[in-house]
């Protein structure tokens, strides 16, 4: 068989075996998504949550990111928050005061700065973590803005069931019908979130971490 016909028979065979893969994801993600764990109340134990906001040179959108984290609502005496700044563009003067503006009113926030950027965001994260001892771990890039409920709703997936590692949100866009672009942007990550996630999640198999918008025990 030429080389060519054994190259093209190759290929075909992986695209299929990937088109079996999809379907076997769609029919998974069909029917009613698990049911979620009612949402901490008041009188609910609060466990320490450390959040990290991991940030590079986001002058634009880390300030909503700090404001939205100082938000949470969770109780202040059980909630860290540490901005990781490894920025280069002179915007951690402007991060710095914001941060001291939340820590006027109460917050417990700080801002940390490193000498270089070994391990980038791992590295940041990693570096935050060696300061606190917090049982959970949230995080959050720079251009989210986790709603105030996101911690009540989030950690009893993990509170309930000690074998839950990992608890993923899915994301919203604030932009998704501002132009052709972010409307296919939006539908291609909705597609991950609804099919891939939600088939794996129903199968008890296990799904990747978005990098953000997640608790980690």
């Amino acid at each position: 068989m030429p080389a060519f016909e054994c190259l093209y028979l190759s290929l075909m065979a992986v695209i299929s075996l990937y088109g079996v893969h999809r379907f076997w994801l769609i029919w998974g993600a069909k029917g009613d998504a698990p049911a979620f764990r009612p949402a901490l109340g008041d009188g609910d134990h609060f466990p320490c949550v450390l959040v990290q906001l991991p940030v590079y040179n986001e002058t634009d959108v880390v300030h909503r990111l700090i404001d939205a984290a100082v938000a949470l609502d969770w109780p202040t005496e059980c909630l860290e928050i540490q901005v990781l700044d490894d920025s280069t563009d002179g915007s951690s003067d402007e991060i710095a005061r914001t941060v001291g503006r939340h820590r006027r009113t109460g917050a417990s926030i700080v801002h940390l700065r490193r000498s270089d950027r070994v391990g980038y965001k791992a590295g940041a994260l990693q570096a935050g973590l060696e300061q606190s001892g917090a049982e959970y771990v949230a995080i959050f890039d720079a251009d989210f803005a986790p709603p105030p409920g996101f911690l009540r709703a989030m950690l009893p997936s993990l509170i309930q069931d000690p074998k839950v590692g990992m608890a993923q949100a899915r994301w919203g866009f604030t932009n998704a019908t501002t132009n052709r672009l972010t409307e296919i942007q939006a539908a291609l990550l909705h597609g991950h979130f609804d099919i891939e996630h939600r088939a794996r999640g129903r199968a008890g198999r296990f799904f990747n971490f978005n990098g953000t918008a997640g608790v980690w025990r």
